[in-house]
């Protein structure tokens, strides 16, 4: 019966598409990579899918593919770039002819630049798609978002250049603050207009490092 009830949750399990990392920081004009990352609980032989992103924040420079279906033979496209309406379309890749994927990979690689623009962008996933030779598949999509910064680092509350007990005794003297525009207090280290322990945790993963 156990193993029966194991072996039903394992088939229920929903494929997934996950913007990795979900979240980072990243100096305003950097150049950096975002993966597009499938974990699959089924065989896959094709996906499909597209990306907005702020374009006032950043730019998308190349799509790469990933090594989700390395060792096939593949139609890939890497889609079209609208570094003005914030767009990525028509994403695709499958597998020509025989074979199917069951192991987590990377579906694209995705290279952006920042525009030199303090904020925070998403990199949101939509339309999408996961078939196996016949369907289309259920999954979850997760979502992921970048915050750019300018000059000291966000976890740098009094812009001192150290990051100590300073920096701690403000955040925690405005915890639980609404903050209006949000980012608008250096306490809203995440810039999503409350003071709360993402905040918090943040500040402490980066105690005593040079701002």
């Amino acid at each position: 019966m156990a193993a029966s009830l194991f072996a039903m949750i394992l088939t229920c399990k929903a494929n997934e598409i996950n913007v990795t990392p979900p979240f980072e920081f990243q100096p305003a004009e950097n150049s950096f990579d975002v993966v597009i990352y499938c974990v699959p609980s089924q065989p896959i032989k094709s996906f499909e899918f597209k990306l907005s992103f702020d374009s006032n924040l950043l730019q998308a420079n190349s799509v790469a593919p990933g090594t989700f279906f390395d060792g096939y033979p593949t139609f890939f496209s890497a889609g079209i770039i609208d570094n003005t309406a914030g767009t990525i379309t028509e994403i695709y890749s499958l597998i020509i002819g025989q074979g199917n994927i069951t192991a987590p990979g990377s579906l694209i690689i995705i290279n952006f630049t920042g525009t030199g623009t303090a904020g925070v962008s998403s990199i949101r996933i939509y339309d999408d798609g996961l078939t196996n030779e016949t369907m289309y598949l259920v999954h979850e999509t997760n979502d992921g978002s970048i915050q750019f910064y300018n000059g000291f680092l966000p976890w740098d509350v009094n812009q001192d250049g150290e990051v100590d007990y300073l920096d701690c005794s403000l955040t925690i003297a405005h915890y639980m603050d609404i903050v209006s525009p949000p980012g608008s207090q250096p306490w809203d280290i995440l810039i999503n207009g409350v003071v709360d322990y993402l905040d918090l945790s943040v500040l402490v993963s980066h105690y005593d490092a040079h701002g």
